[in-house]
């Protein structure tokens, strides 16, 4: 026995889902929470207070005083900048421009000049004369001889005092290019000091404009918060409303009937009993996709789940089988005719 399309219909289903009674009434007190301060809250101020710590007392003056090294003239580093760079230049290096130390040349040769004057030359002309040679030609050679004795002492002492000098002078020339970059920066030492104070001072006025902000962006928005606070705890579903419209064929079933009335609430099928016998094997329109309002309410004998259902478009609940589960267990007892599924209730019962 078959089942024949005989028509099609529409069903349209409605859906509408709200959020759960108990909570109505807390989203309700959360809304409208919510629109008050929205109404208090956007004609807010920004923070009035500081909110960049200033240059304080000390970074100013550190400041001042550094910009006055760089316009001004610090005496005592001006001389040490001079004397450096006379150094480097070899100003000193010259007996011309270096009295210093012509005087010590000068010093040094008179005392050698005065040895010959007052010891040297005396006491050759005592011992000529005293050998009664004075004026001889022996005496000649003998005063000759001492004065060129004065020459070579007064050419080595030049060359000690000039020699020595410019040696001493090239190391210090050396000394003065190490020493240049320190020169330069030593008068910014005190400055620097005096600003890195300033920087700690201004650091700690930040932490306490910073804490001042802190405190005011916390009392501002914390009506916000704790408005945020309760509606996450209180969030959910807050209803939807939609319809969905669809196309359905409708199909005739000379067995539902009597598949209704075997397969009542009131008995479960046993294989081989005489139900299914008088069954024959009729097929049933069991495609789960046809029917609406399923519900399992028990077991037949072989273990199958029997639904309470109603097909779509029909008021009357019937009881039976799902095309699909048996499907799954008795293929056998399926058929699908014109893409719906149909189930041999005889063989899908009948014992295995």
């Amino acid at each position: 026995m078959g089942a024949k399309q005989s028509g099609s219909q529409q069903t349209t289903s409605t859906v509408n889902t709200g959020p759960w009674s108990v909570q109505a009434p807390y989203l309700e007190a959360g809304f409208s929470t919510a629109q008050d301060l929205y109404g208090k809250n956007k004609d807010n101020k920004y923070y009035s207070g500081e909110t960049v710590a200033p240059l304080n007392d000390a970074q100013n003056i550190a400041l001042d005083t550094t910009i006055g090294l760089g316009s001004g003239v610090n005496q005592g580093v001006a001389a040490a900048g001079r004397n450096n760079v006379d150094t480097l230049e070899g100003k000193y290096l010259d007996p011309a421009s270096n009295p210093w130390l012509t005087n010590t040349f000068n010093s040094a040769a008179d005392a050698v000049t005065r040895q010959y004057q007052t010891a040297t030359a005396p006491q050759t002309a005592g011992a000529m004369a005293g050998a009664g040679r004075y004026g001889s030609g022996a005496y000649q050679n003998q005063v000759r001889g001492n004065q060129l004795d004065l020459g070579k002492s007064l050419g080595n002492l030049a060359t000690s005092i000039y020699g020595g000098n410019y040696q001493n002078e090239r190391g210090n020339q050396m000394t003065a290019a190490g020493q240049a970059g320190g020169i330069n920066q030593a008068q910014y030492i005190n400055p620097s000091a005096a600003l890195g104070a300033g920087n700690i001072r201004q650091q700690q006025q930040q932490n306490v404009n910073n804490s001042n902000m802190a405190a005011y962006n916390y009392n501002r928005d914390q009506p916000t918060n704790a408005l945020n606070t309760y509606l996450s705890q209180i969030q959910g579903n807050y209803g939807q409303s939609g319809t969905t419209t669809q196309s359905s064929p409708i199909y005739s079933n000379p067995g539902s009937s009597a598949l209704g009335g075997i397969l009542g609430l009131g008995s479960l099928i046993t294989p081989g009993a005489s139900g299914v016998s008088a069954l024959g094997n009729i097929f049933g329109k069991s495609d789960r996709r046809l029917k609406v309002d399923i519900r399992p309410i028990g077991k037949s004998n072989d273990g199958q789940t029997l639904y309470l259902y109603r097909f779509l478009g029909e008021p009357n609940f019937q009881v039976g089988l799902m095309a699909q589960d048996v499907e799954l267990l008795r293929p056998d007892a399926v058929v699908e005719i014109d893409g719906v599924k149909h189930v041999d209730y005889a063989r899908a019962l009948e014992a295995a």
